[in-house]
């Protein structure tokens, strides 16, 4: 599916990929001769810098470096390298299915801030049960519209609808689901564009709100600001029903709990 989108739009859609892309870089320096290992933390701060918004590129070159030393640069690397790669792919495996479950057969779900988590979810849960989709129309938007031909194609019915039709399509939505893109140490999270208003007439409605991320996005060292950028919004914890992560379905109270937990010599 990416690609149908070019780079603009991936890195609102998929933090992972230009993840996986600034491990490659630091891992092709590595196997480099001689290997400079002060080039190692200097391209990782360049890299940061080109995406400061991007959460899982921070954590997973932090994850990656924590594992090689100057005295066996290559070996240790190669190790690191495939290790974190494979974490990141399994995270991201892991919220499509657990939060597949949470999609009732005949079930109403409206989505936003469209992710790659999202996606994960929508496409298990289409592979076994029937559902309605609802999204906002937005014909400009290359995501959404790659998102629909997907889902049609897996025979799931996707309704379009206006801003001003929301209230009312939400008091008949069974279920809101929101891609989330940075998990703060506040126990809330940024969601793309758009995705506050929906999360807030959801809980007028007494709709269930899940954001779906895995724990890569976690802002340990809370760099993420209000004005990160202007495709970004804040929601606070007290509007999150439950978060979908790789480990499971879990209310915002104990979210950071558990991504410490998993993943304590990167997050402690």
């Amino acid at each position: 599916m990416e690609i149908l989108l070019d780079r603009t739009f991936l890195k609102y859609y998929n933090q992972d990929l230009f993840a996986n892309i600034a491990l490659r870089t630091l891992f092709d320096i590595t196997q480099q001769e001689p290997t400079s290992f002060a080039k190692l933390f200097e391209t990782k701060e360049i890299l940061k810098s080109q995406q400061p918004h991007n959460i899982v590129l921070q954590n997973a070159t932090t994850h990656f470096l924590l594992g090689v030393s100057p005295k066996q640069t290559k070996e240790q690397a190669r190790e690191r390298y495939y290790l974190t790669i494979k974490a990141i792919k399994e995270a991201n495996k892991n919220v499509g299915q657990i939060g597949s479950k949470r999609i009732k057969a005949g079930s109403n779900v409206f989505i936003g801030s469209f992710n790659n988590h999202l996606v994960s979810i929508l496409m298990r849960a289409a592979k076994h049960k029937r559902f309605k989709v609802y999204v906002i129309k937005d014909e400009k938007d290359k995501v959404y519209s790659a998102l629909i031909k997907k889902l049609n194609k897996n025979k799931v019915e996707v309704v379009e609808i206006e801003w001003h039709s929301l209230n009312k399509v939400l008091a008949n939505t069974d279920i809101c689901l929101l891609g989330g893109e940075i998990l703060t140490r506040k126990k809330g999270v940024f969601v793309n564009k758009g995705g506050r208003m929906i999360a807030e007439i959801s809980q007028k409605n007494n709709v269930p709100v899940y954001v779906c991320l895995h724990t890569w996005k976690y802002d340990h060292k809370n760099t993420a600001k209000a004005d990160l950028t202007n495709q970004h919004e804040y929601l606070s914890k007290d509007i999150i029903t439950s978060y979908i992560c790789e480990h499971g379905i879990f209310k915002p109270d104990f979210i950071i709990q558990e991504a410490r937990f998993h993943n304590k010599m990167l997050f402690t």
